[in-house]
């Protein structure tokens, strides 16, 4: 073969590869939305506990994750017919998430959710006792005080210990103290309130856990 020729073999298969890439098809908005959605981790149906390396903004809560707005999150949540939200009265960019049930004559708070000032950036999920329901296997231990049990198997096999402690709130007059604990390498937080009545456990899923 002359060189005349390896010349034009060469051209023939780079305009044959230019042509074919002008044909390929693009990756719509959809598909990169799809994609995106898929490395979540959806709360109440999935065990998170059976993910060691999990962080708070690879996890959802009824669809609704650390990259959803305010309004996303309300018009998300608008045909769910377990869960709804109402706003905090006294701070319009946070919500509580309550339960279509009643019990006791009254709706359950389920979660808390906090925005940014401009309800463009969740900030921080608080989970209460009553979201147990919601959770799936061994993720429901994480409302329980076996999160905060250096020997239980949710402990040694996925929260693990955290790296700090440190007393939030401290009533006498009324019997009330709550403790935080934090775990940067999840993003997460346990909040054990102990009051006359009793110990409770909340957890917390935070955007940034920046210590």
């Amino acid at each position: 073969m002359t060189v005349t020729h390896i010349a034009q073999t060469k051209s023939f298969f780079l305009l044959s590869f230019l042509i074919l890439s002008a044909f390929k098809p693009s990756i719509s908005d959809d598909d990169a939305k799809k994609t995106t959605l898929a490395s979540f981790n959806e709360i109440t149906s999935t065990d998170i506990t059976a993910l060691p390396e999990i962080v708070a903004s690879e996890i959802t809560i009824f669809g609704i994750g650390f990259t959803t707005s305010l309004e996303k999150a309300i018009e998300i949540l608008e045909e769910n017919t377990m869960v709804f939200l109402e706003v905090d009265p006294f701070n319009n960019n946070r919500y509580y998430l309550y339960d279509y049930e009643i019990v006791n004559n009254k709706h359950l708070p389920l979660a808390y959710f906090i925005w940014d000032e401009f309800g463009f950036k969740l900030q921080e999920v608080i989970l209460y006792k009553a979201f147990s329901k919601y959770l799936v296997g061994r993720s429901k231990d994480l409302l329980t005080m076996e999160v905060i049990n250096k020997h239980s198997e949710v402990v040694k096999d996925f929260i693990g210990y955290p790296s700090r402690k440190e007393t939030t709130l401290d009533i006498p007059s009324i019997k009330m103290t709550t403790f935080c604990y934090y775990y940067p390498d999840h993003d997460f937080k346990v909040i054990r309130s102990v009051t006359e009545k009793g110990t409770s456990i909340s957890f917390g899923l935070i955007s940034n856990l920046d210590f």
